[in-house]
């Protein structure tokens, strides 16, 4: 996996200081990142190291505490598994920059569009 660079303030590296505290290190994160909108963090671009160590639980659940709305657009059936596993989750249609995509969230949530 490659070397993310960008200068997009959206756009979370991992070792980011804004994701302090969520497990999103470089150690355990490779060519990932989280993309933070309208009071949301998106989770889409994620590739654990090693798959199976529990750091994508981790993650949810430690931007979750620092109280941030997380979606998971177009979750891959492992993490499907983990969602229904730690979260009161459900699948739902929204509009992601004019394209629509499934995304899981929490059931109280309320999207903004």
């Amino acid at each position: 996996m490659g070397i993310i660079v960008t200068s997009d303030k959206r756009i979370i590296l991992p070792g980011d200081p804004r994701a302090e505290g969520w497990g999103f290190t470089r150690e355990r994160w490779e060519g990932s990142y989280l993309f933070a909108d309208e009071g949301r963090i998106l989770c889409s671009a994620l590739h654990a190291r090693p798959e199976g160590a529990g750091h994508f639980r981790t993650l949810l659940k430690g931007m979750e505490a620092s109280g941030h709305r997380v979606a998971v657009p177009c979750p891959m059936p492992k993490m499907v598994a983990i969602l229904q596993h730690c979260c009161p989750i459900q699948m739902t249609q929204h509009t992601y920059e004019e394209c629509d995509v499934r995304a899981m969230m929490r059931r109280d949530y309320v999207m903004v569009e």
